[in-house]
């Protein structure tokens, strides 16, 4: 089975170990800190691998990670992302807009002034419907 990813982030990107890229062209949730997991699954298939923009790799495992999301009006939730693979070669982590689109979210982008970051790395999502 093989996965797509199309993102790495560089390593001196500031971006830390818990923050989250959303990246549209990833076909699952990717992420290469294994402390982030809640559940875990150990791979041992050397046969199975991901594709990343810079080679093909074997998944260290998979699992389960919460992460907290910013929504359109500034509130926050609390996701389960449930069958995230484990790269640790990736550099980053990656949330899957085709994931969360699936899953019935849309993501909107805000514009910062060049050179400033928010205190919490954040995605914003919307689900369709009342709140």
């Amino acid at each position: 089975m093989t996965f797509l990813s199309s993102f790495r982030a560089a390593p001196d990107s500031g971006y830390g170990p818990e923050s989250w890229l959303l990246d549209t062209g990833a076909s699952h949730h990717m992420s290469w800190e294994r402390r982030l997991f809640t559940e875990y699954t150990e791979n041992t298939d050397p046969n199975q691998s991901v594709q990343t923009a810079n080679e093909s790799v074997c998944p260290a495992g998979k699992g389960t990670i919460k992460v907290t999301l910013v929504k359109t009006d500034d509130s926050e939730v609390t996701v389960k992302l449930t069958d995230v693979i484990h790269l640790p070669q990736l550099g980053t982590n990656l949330l899957s807009g085709v994931k969360m689109h699936q899953k019935g979210c849309s993501s909107t982008a805000k514009p910062r002034p060049s050179g400033t970051r928010t205190e919490k790395n954040s995605v914003s999502t919307r689900r369709p419907g009342p709140q």
